[in-house]
């Protein structure tokens, strides 16, 4: 258990390294190469006035905090700044004496000055801490319940998060195929994965054949969807600010979207192919004598009934991180001209139904095909129909 817990743990370092890597990369570079902005960590001594913002007609009412604090990091530690943060109330944003917070410092110097004024402003909550609480809470839940195969599933999850952030994304900044990278990447995930988890077996090897089978034909389909459906991929805030930075200029936004379709298809995938490739090696452990046809009948059978929970878990995942969206336009007919066009016809809502789409045909596929691949491997061949 403690040789368990050691890997567990290892592999939480890993993701957290990995994860926060990208932000001090980032800080170091804002800090070091304008020479005029620096993203240092600071905590709160004192608020200062806490009032409606001037000049915003908003609902809710934005309020304004006008906030003292002391920098803990870099080459002004010690030092107390002043710096102001808005908030909606309920919002979550609002900032307490003692939080510590993410603040950079933004040169005030013009043609015409002869010194340097600075400035100060709130960039971020400090949320280090509620990112290791429940990442070490998760890896105890895998290591004290899930035990052995729990941890080789983490240290596939881990592999797999490696491949995404230093392949894929990689990749796709650089301007390669992100399509081809996330199927790459994704059928890696699916086999290499399997064999981590699972062991190097006939099981295994029919699960991650099934799946691979299943990735290659939902990428067909979700590029068809993609083409058909006129869809560019740029469809939030975070693909808006995309366009505007130079070095991304090379991405490949439609891309982008088929590669999300197929790597958010993976965990419900994974969960049904091998579920399928297992009820066939126990069926045929309990009934040697059964023929092909009928352990694939009873197989599909098996996978019929299981095939209703991941599409809910599927679905539902979707919709989940898209309530913001649905809540905006939330009291709006489908069909009413709402910004120039009607609701069921903008891009976003397409995307999202397709992505649903295409992850729930992908994932129902998953059962004839891994039932097949699985019978074909794991059943002998008989002459009988027993």
């Amino acid at each position: 258990m403690i040789r368990s817990a050691t890997i567990a743990y290892t592999a939480a370092a890993i993701v957290i390294s990995s994860i926060t890597l990208p932000i001090y990369a980032y800080a170091q570079d804002a800090s070091t190469t304008s020479g005029t902005t620096y993203v240092e960590q600071a905590i709160v001594t004192q608020i200062v006035s806490d009032t409606p913002t001037i000049g915003v007609m908003s609902t809710p009412q934005t309020y304004t905090e006008v906030v003292m604090a002391r920098i803990v990091s870099g080459a002004e530690s010690g030092n107390t700044v002043q710096f102001s943060t808005s908030y909606v109330p309920g919002d979550g944003q609002r900032v307490s004496v003692d939080d510590r917070m993410y603040i950079a410092r933004y040169s005030n110097v013009t043609s015409t000055s002869t010194t340097a004024s600075y400035f100060y402003q709130s960039i971020d909550h400090y949320r280090i801490p509620a990112l290791i609480l429940f990442l070490v809470l998760f890896l105890g839940c895998v290591v004290f319940i899930g035990g052995k195969q729990g941890i080789r599933g983490l240290v596939a999850l881990v592999g797999g998060i490696c491949l995404i952030i230093f392949v894929l994304l990689p990749g796709a900044i650089h301007g390669y195929s992100p399509l081809l990278l996330s199927v790459i990447i994704a059928s890696l995930i699916a086999s290499v994965g399997a064999y981590i988890t699972h062991g190097f077996n006939k099981m295994t090897t029919a699960a991650g054949i099934g799946m691979v089978l299943t990735i290659i034909v939902s990428t067909l389909l979700a590029s068809l969807a993609v083409h058909i459906g006129y869809l560019s991929g740029v469809t939030d805030e975070n693909t808006y600010n995309l366009l505007s930075v130079p070095e991304y200029g090379a991405l490949n936004f439609q891309g982008l979207l088929l590669g999300g379709i197929i790597i958010g298809l993976l965990g419900v995938l994974y969960d049904a192919a091998i579920g399928q490739a297992v009820a066939v090696e126990e069926l045929t452990r309990a009934a040697p004598n059964l023929s092909r046809k009928i352990i694939y009948g009873r197989a599909f059978r098996i996978g019929r009934e299981h095939i209703g929970a991941l599409v809910n878990t599927l679905i539902l995942a979707y919709v989940g991180t898209s309530l913001p969206i649905f809540i905006s336009y939330y009291g709006y007919s489908l069909f009413s001209s709402t910004y120039y066009s009607p609701v069921i016809n903008q891009e976003w809502f397409v995307t999202e139904v397709i992505r649903m789409s295409v992850g729930g045909i992908g994932l129902m596929l998953t059962i004839p095909i891994t039932t097949l691949v699985a019978v074909w491997m794991l059943v002998p061949r008989r002459d009988d129909t027993v």
